[in-house]
């Protein structure tokens, strides 16, 4: 019989261990080494090229000097940039080994885009950067249904629909007591704006928590979202 799971951690990647700058039309702008020398040679000079590229230069710089927190203390988007081969952030990565390593004995759920087969060399090379923070050999418990996502509607449905799952089956070994879920995401760098999902209409983390607890029985689940997302204007607009 598997073991009853009383705490779940939800793991996006793009956007939560790394740093992904909206590009609109096109994948996120990666955070890493090679991008930001870039566009750091090129932000003061005009540039000669596409306007879509003169943007992706001023975005990946003005993320570059965004403050962490009230002011320079805290560090900036800089810090937690992927060297330019890698999809991770060194930084992020020994952040999530401290969450895992918080939560005890908790089931670790992959719910990125990562747990499609074709990212599984990308997926084992995380786990042994996670292993190595941790001090122990780490895996992933478990992924959310494969299911084509086309954006944060789609993600929060596929964890609701996890969670319904995992408290159907601790109540059928008879499991007292609330689960407690963890959710660490971006929903694909979207701000919460009123994106709908089974009849929840989102504009905040507290009603994106409400829909993952409405999933499951009155009670049964307690849920908290880390929405890993900011916004700001440049001076170009």
């Amino acid at each position: 019989m598997a073991p009853v799971v009383d705490t779940v951690l939800f793991v996006d990647i793009d956007g939560v261990l790394n740093v992904g700058i909206r590009d609109h039309g096109n994948a996120p702008l990666l955070l890493n080494d090679s991008n930001v020398k870039t566009a750091l040679m090129y932000k003061d000079y005009p540039f000669k090229g596409a306007s879509a590229e003169q943007e992706c230069i001023t975005k990946v710089a003005s993320v570059v000097d965004r403050c962490l927190g009230n002011d320079k203390s805290a560090g900036t988007y800089r810090d937690l940039a992927c060297g330019s081969k890698e999809h991770c952030s060194s930084v992020l990565v020994e952040r999530l080994a401290e969450i895992i390593r918080a939560a005890g004995d908790a089931s670790i759920v992959l719910s990125s885009n990562w747990r499609r087969p074709k990212y599984a060399n990308r997926v084992r090379s995380l786990e042994k950067e996670v292993s190595v923070a941790l001090g122990s050999e780490f895996k992933f418990d478990a992924r959310t249904e494969d299911f084509e996502e086309t954006g944060a509607s789609d993600r929060l449905y596929c964890i609701g629909n996890y969670v319904r799952r995992l408290c159907a089956e601790r109540e059928r070994a008879g499991v007292r007591g609330p689960l407690r879920a963890l959710l660490l995401d971006d929903f694909f760098v979207s701000p919460l704006d009123g994106w709908g999902c089974g009849g929840a209409t989102v504009y905040s983390t507290a009603e994106a928590e409400g829909y993952v607890r409405r999933c499951a029985p009155e009670g049964a689940a307690d849920v908290k979202l880390v929405h890993c997302y900011d916004e700001w204007r440049t001076d170009a607009g």
